[in-house]
């Protein structure tokens, strides 16, 4: 649910910060903030009770964001982006069977977007959907890329709810989710489970 790290130093000693995100680059984000909030302590006095605090209810939405149990969110949508993804995914991927829901509009470099996922995880399912209205590829066009770049089983599913309800049938008890590829997804999926998809 989270990452739990200590930032040693003349200010905070060996305090224990915890941050609602799965992702270990956000430990950089957070220790960076602590460290802007130190430097500013004298115009801005925040106390450590109030700073620690803030970053266990930290949120930044789409951004490997757990939106269920085990089901990840996360944007992705440009060449940084899918590298950070693939960095974290790739930890997870040694304990859990991993399942892919992907989609990208026609304005990314999404055959590279898949080479870089594919490149270094390895998923037991995958399921493509489109989004984006007038700038959406069609989930076969997906699919079919996911299949020349090497995951053979990619599934091609038209409508979003469909396919994260099979996404979601894929993942099972004990493995994670990754809705991946666009913040639309991420958009659609968020409605998705506020309408009680899922739960």
């Amino acid at each position: 649910d989270g990452i739990r790290f200590s930032l040693k130093d003349k200010t905070y000693g060996d305090t224990v910060f915890d941050i609602p995100f799965i992702a270990r680059y956000q430990v950089m984000n957070a220790a960076l903030a602590v460290k802007t909030i130190q430097v500013l302590e004298d115009q801005i006095p925040v106390s450590l009770e109030a700073l620690k605090a803030g970053m266990a209810k930290t949120r930044w939405q789409g951004r490997m964001e757990t939106v269920l149990p085990g089901v990840i969110v996360d944007g992705a949508h440009n060449e940084d982006g899918v590298e950070k993804f693939v960095e974290t995914a790739v930890h997870f991927q040694k304990d859990y069977p991993l399942t892919l829901l992907f989609s990208a509009v026609d304005d990314k470099d999404y055959t590279d977007m898949i080479r870089t996922i594919l490149g270094k995880i390895s998923f037991h399912h995958v399921i493509v959907t489109q989004v984006g209205g007038y700038r959406k590829v069609p989930a076969e066009k997906l699919a079919e890329i996911f299949r020349e770049k090497g995951c053979p089983t990619a599934e091609a599913c038209e409508d979003v709810e469909e396919a994260f309800k099979k996404a979601l049938a894929a993942k099972g008890e004990d493995g994670m989710l990754f809705c991946v590829g666009s913040l639309y997804l991420v958009g659609e999926t968020k409605t998705l489970i506020l309408q009680g998809v899922g739960k």
